[in-house]
């Protein structure tokens, strides 16, 4: 009888140790799916990211052409302009030069009268 006892005894113990054990293999489980379902949501996460970052590199190297291209054609301006007025100076020297040779007195005469149709009352 006591035998019998101790023999209840123990199986009621494994019985409650494999009820602990089921219902902690349970939570386990839980955990773990919920885990691998965080994983793929990250996962899409981290693709929508990737996707989105391909697209902004892909934007900020057409900016960066398109910067380069508008910085080449103000270079070419630049010089441009540059030419023009080296070609006007010239010009203007040329034309000052010939005056000063020349005897007549035009480019004075003519700043003269340019200065009296500005000042003049209207």
């Amino acid at each position: 009888m006591v035998v019998n006892k101790i023999l209840i005894a123990a199986l009621m113990a494994i019985a409650i140790g494999a009820a602990v054990l089921l219902w902690r293999l349970n939570v386990v489980t839980d955990d773990y799916q919920k885990a691998n379902e965080r994983i793929g949501q990250l996962e899409q996460s981290n693709n929508q990211y990737q996707a989105d970052l391909r697209s902004e590199r892909e934007k900020i190297t057409e900016l960066s052409s398109s910067v380069q291209f508008e910085q080449d054609l103000v270079a070419d301006l630049v010089v441009k302009l540059e030419q023009q007025s080296q070609i006007n100076q010239n010009r203007k020297k040329a034309i000052y030069e010939a005056a000063s040779k020349s005897k007549c007195r035009l480019p004075d005469e003519l700043i003269r009268l340019r200065q009296q149709r500005t000042t003049a009352p209207r």
